[in-house]
Parts: structure tokens; sequence; C-alpha cells
């Protein structure tokens, strides 16, 4: 086997790994926030609260808000949001 049908060769299992990389990607679901029904971003949540963003970070420290954090985005817990408005938390604002 000479240099250039090693070559063609190596391109044909890549072009394999590609197409099979390709298939699984397309699996995959388009939202990056499927699993995150009972999430609110931070965002949303300064708008439902009528809060600010040093706001959010005060109730998030003092365990007021149950948050989680994915990449550089912040998500709050639908229901320690509505118990917050409800009055249920720990500790008032």
């Amino acid at each position: 086997m000479n240099l250039q049908q090693k070559i063609f060769a190596e391109f044909a299992r890549l072009n394999q790994k590609i197409d099979r990389l390709n298939s699984i990607v397309s699996q995959l679901p388009t939202t990056h926030n499927t699993n995150l029904g009972d999430w609110i971003d931070e965002l949303q949540t300064r708008e439902l609260l009528h809060r600010g963003a040093t706001s959010l970070w005060g109730l998030r420290k003092t365990k007021k808000l149950k948050s989680k954090k994915m990449g550089n985005r912040i998500y709050y817990s639908r229901q320690s949001i509505i118990d917050l408005l409800e009055g249920k938390s720990k500790k008032q604002l």
C-alpha cells in the first residue's frame, strides 16, 4: 500500500467516525434546558419577584431561594419562589 492509498484509507475511516458522531448528535435534544421544568432562570425570577440581581444573590446566599448553576446561568426552584411569595420561607424578606 503506497502513501496515497494509506491517506485515502485514513480519510475514509475519519469520514465514518464523523458520520457516526453526526448521527449521535442529531438524536440529542435541540434545547439545552429540557430537564429544567421546575427551574426558572434568573431574569424571569427577577421579573416575578420585582427584585434586582443583588437581591436575588442575597436570597440565594441566605438559603431563602433554592438555586443551581449551570454554566454561567443561575436557575431558581419554582417551588421555592412560590413558597417565598406565599410567605412560607424560613425567614421573611
